[in-house]
Parts: structure tokens; C-alpha cells; sequence
């Protein structure tokens, strides 16, 4: 856990980043019960409706909202694979 005034991990940093730029520009409105778009109807909005100056860095954001969920489900599932090993030790 981090403790107040600790610096947040740069990928959390990356994707708060990320997520703030798509609101901004308007690709990730949110749905009737607040949550934001899928980042497949994110990118959609992309392809269809950017201009050329702000597809690169709308990729970008995609790119790193993808890499911060994938690296969030590896942690996850180290997390399970130790549990399982000290469960089998302790029985």
C-alpha cells in the first residue's frame, strides 16, 4: 500500500493520463449509468471521427489504457498462482 505523498506507479500515472486525454477530446463518453465507453467503441470514435492531428496520441491512449488492464489481470493471476502454492504448503 502507498503511504501519502508516495508518487504513484507510472503506469497508473500513464493511465489516468490516458483516460483524462479521451474524455477531454470527448472519444470516451460515458453511458447512462456513468461508466465510461469501451475502449473497443473508444476506438471506433477513433477511426471514424478524429482528425489526423489527434489519432496518434488517441492510439497512444488506447494503447496504454490495454497495457495497464493486461498488466492488472498478469498481477492478478501471480497473485492467485503464489496463494495456491502457500495453501498447498500449509496443508
Amino acid at each position: 500500500m502507498r503511504r501519502a505523498g508516495e508518487a504513484q506507479p507510472r503506469c497508473a500515472t500513464n493511465a489516468k493520463q490516458a483516460q483524462e486525454f479521451l474524455k477531454k477530446q470527448g472519444y470516451a463518453p460515458t453511458d447512462a449509468q456513468g461508466n465510461c465507453a469501451s475502449l473497443s467503441y473508444t476506438l471506433e470514435l477513433l477511426a471514424h471521427c478524429a482528425p489526423s492531428s489527434i489519432l496518434p496520441k488517441g492510439m497512444w491512449a488506447v494503447t496504454t489504457l490495454l497495457e495497464h488492464e493486461a498488466t492488472g489481470q498478469s498481477a492478478e493471476l501471480i497473485a492467485l498462482s503464489v496463494m495456491k502454492q502457500i495453501s498447498l504448503l500449509l496443508d
